[in-house]
């Protein structure tokens, strides 16, 4: 299956185009993406910076509807205190990914994670 992306291959390159969907591994949710910001740090990656890697789909900024879950994601209850997910679910994403191995992610301050990954930014 496909989807409309813009795509960032370089600095002053992105294009808007048909890509496939991304394949999710166990125990993750994959979302129909409804709204999606735009701050100041995508322009300056796109226009100024660059990123980490290219290619890259930007924009870490963005709600949706689940639209496929694979495995069970039960283990999430932890950390979010309720989750009962279903196709179709509306959700807004917080996009820091830790790594959940350090120090700080050990006690549950993930905002602080030594080796953090980053949605749609990175």
């Amino acid at each position: 299956m496909q989807m409309k992306a813009a795509v960032l291959y370089g600095i002053g390159d992105l294009r808007f185009e048909e890509v496939s969907l991304p394949r999710i591994k166990s125990k993750e949710v994959l979302l129909r993406v409804k709204a999606c910001g735009v701050c100041s740090s995508d322009i300056a990656r796109v226009m100024e910076r660059g990123t980490y890697s290219f290619p890259l789909i930007p924009g870490h900024e963005f709600s949706g509807e689940v639209a496929n879950i694979k495995g069970d994601i039960s283990s999430f209850k932890e950390e979010a205190k309720s989750v009962n997910l279903k196709n179709g679910d509306r959700v807004a994403v917080a996009p820091l990914l830790p790594c959940y191995k350090c120090p700080h992610c050990q006690i549950g301050e993930y905002n602080l994670c030594d080796d953090y990954d980053y949605l749609g930014s990175r």
